[in-house]
């Protein structure tokens, strides 16, 4: 068994959020788009991994998130 749960893209806030509230000790990073981070922060993601094309993008979106 491994230690975080990945949910792909074609998880929402939602299916995190009730992951969560069934199993409180699991740790999840999901892997999403920068625009929907901050919902799956909310519903109680540790992080997040977040792909850019471009690197001022990542600059910006890393500012956010110091």
């Amino acid at each position: 068994m491994g230690d975080v749960w990945h949910p792909s893209r074609g998880s929402d806030a939602e299916h995190v959020r009730r992951v969560k509230e069934q199993h409180p000790g699991l740790r999840v990073i999901p892997r999403v788009a920068a625009e929907n981070v901050e919902a799956m922060l909310e519903a109680g993601a540790e992080g997040a991994v977040v792909a850019f094309a471009e690197e001022a993008a990542m600059r910006d979106f890393a500012g956010r998130y110091r």
